[in-house]
């Protein structure tokens, strides 16, 4: 399993063009000290984007040992002034993916909610943190803005926010409409006292999911 360790300062704005302040760069050091038997190697040693802030290592599922490092560096990170961001994050090794019960889904491409330099691009309308500031991204703000560029490369994209957004799809609306005609069609013939009828209109959604499958089709071929 690879396990990612993300450092950076707060407020939280993406990597810091100048390099890191003397404090992150001792507790980066101190990183790879706690973790030496795994051999951590920090992505990119030049302060040009979020590599920079990442370091990653190759350890065993369920590793008791790790478990325990990350709870150490874990308290050091809490003590460091002025204050630092830390993240950790777990992937599974081609090895482990046949063997996983649940399996998150991959978006390909950048997050369409933070510019260029991973500042996001809506403000935070409440913060979880007084003390660092981290603001509450469990809660998706109105209007939710995002970058026009990403929209016109794929079709789902994913955010900082953890929810994803769908660029819109005339075509797969147009194609659906076969479908939602017909659950339409149910609604309006439904009798409650027609015990007949509901039988039928039951059986009537085997059509409904062949057509659902045909939209399918077709989205899926005109994207070729």
């Amino acid at each position: 399993m690879r396990l990612r360790i993300t450092l950076g300062e707060l407020p939280w704005e993406g990597w810091n063009p100048k390099g890191d302040p003397a404090h992150l760069t001792k507790l980066r050091q101190r990183l790879h000290e706690l973790f030496a038997a795994y051999g951590p190697k920090r992505l990119s040693e030049k302060p040009t984007g979020m590599d920079y802030c990442k370091h990653e290592m190759t350890v065993a599922a369920d590793d008791p040992a790790v478990e325990k490092l990350l709870e150490a560096f874990d308290k050091e990170v809490r003590k460091v002034k002025p204050n630092v961001a830390g993240m950790v994050e777990a992937e599974l090794s081609p090895d482990e993916v046949p063997r996983a019960r649940w399996l998150e889904r991959p978006v390909l491409g950048d997050r369409v909610d933070v510019d260029a330099k991973g500042k996001p691009t809506n403000a935070a309308e409440s913060v979880l943190c007084t003390a660092c500031g981290f603001p509450d991204i469990g809660r998706v703000p109105e209007p939710f803005r995002v970058a026009k560029a990403a929209l016109k490369k794929q079709d789902v994209l994913a955010t900082s926010r953890g929810v994803l957004v769908v660029r819109p799809d005339a075509l797969a609306l147009l194609s659906l409409a076969p479908a939602a005609l017909h659950l339409a069609t149910q609604v309006v013939r439904a009798d409650p006292d027609d015990g007949d009828l509901a039988l039928r209109l039951f059986r009537s959604n085997r059509s409904c999911g062949f057509l659902v499958f045909l939209a399918m089709l077709v989205v899926g071929l005109s994207a070729r």
